[in-house]
């Protein structure tokens, strides 16, 4: 898997190169958004932008802006990397829905867990089942019957999310959506529970748009954990 890393200290990019590789990820740089965006145009493969945010000239913010507005790369995941740890960077990096939001210096092992989440949509779908199974105090069989139901949930439940939306039912909206949280965040499926958490978040705020557009994001992870609960089931 290809990853572009943006920046323009050559110690930092270096640093980040040798510890992606080394986890055998292929790498591609460029030192600055220009730069950057030659790359993109003539790499193919590349699944993952890792950018500074301060840069000479245009920062990492204006690439991921840029990205956004473009219809073949708005999806391109970024994780965006900073020295300025300030709430102002990480509500921009939000908005941008940038994937990762790191603070330098970077721990390797920090960027390399961050990687694997957005490349490997298995390892993001759940946590540690281990730990799941500790923390309920549940057998193995239990909990697989338990997100084989979450998985039905999601299906039925979208369709139900979907008619609120269109009702503009927004507080029986916001209970539907805070109820699935709640229950994939109970049983670890980090990649539903984090979009629904930010439909019900957007509901709240009265923003239907938002909860819409996330929609085929929570069928793809539906999906996706109906694969995971499979092969939980294989094992």
């Amino acid at each position: 898997m290809k990853i572009l890393i943006v920046d323009d200290d050559e110690i930092c990019r270096r640093l980040l190169v040798r510890g992606l590789q080394l986890s055998n990820y292929e790498t591609v740089e460029a030192e600055d958004v220009p730069g950057a965006l030659e790359v993109l145009q003539q790499e193919e493969g590349i699944r993952l932008v890792i950018t500074d945010v301060i840069m000479p000239g245009m920062g990492g913010f204006d690439l991921v802006e840029r990205l956004r507005k473009t219809i073949s790369m708005r999806r391109l995941p970024v994780i965006v990397c900073t020295a300025l740890a300030t709430h102002e960077a990480a509500i921009r990096a939000t908005q941008l829905n940038a994937v990762g939001y790191l603070i330098k210096p970077i721990d390797v092992a920090d960027l390399r867990l961050n990687v694997r989440e957005v490349l490997d949509p298995h390892f993001a779908a759940l946590s540690d089942s281990s730990e799941i199974l500790k923390s309920l105090d549940i057998q193995e069989e239990d909990y697989k019957d338990l997100l084989d139901d979450l998985v039905k949930k999601l299906a039925s439940g979208l369709a139900e999310i979907s008619d609120l939306v269109a009702q503009e039912d927004r507080q029986l909206l916001s209970s539907r959506l805070v109820a699935l949280y709640g229950a994939a965040r109970t049983l670890g499926a980090k990649g539903a529970s984090g979009i629904l958490l930010k439909q019900a978040r957007a509901s709240e705020k009265g923003d239907l748009e938002t909860v819409k557009s996330l929609i085929p994001e929570i069928e793809k992870q539906a999906t996706i954990l109906r694969e995971a609960v499979s092969e939980l089931e294989d094992k």
